[in-house]
């Protein structure tokens, strides 16, 4: 499945400026969905994170 990317297409809300981008989506219907967290868990653990997901 090819993947594209939402820079050209979706602008993050500038209140979430500060925090980084961890995953992000778009639905059916057109919105985008964004996964920020504070800080990018470590890879290849199972360590829980705090994150906000942002829709629009």
């Amino acid at each position: 499945m090819d993947s594209v990317r939402l820079i050209p297409y979706a602008r993050l809300p500038r209140a979430y400026a500060r925090l980084h981008l961890f995953h992000s989506t778009v639905d059916a219907r057109g919105h985008v969905h964004w996964l920020l967290v504070e800080r990018t868990p470590g890879r290849g653990t199972d360590d829980p994170y705090d994150a906000v997901v942002v829709t629009e």
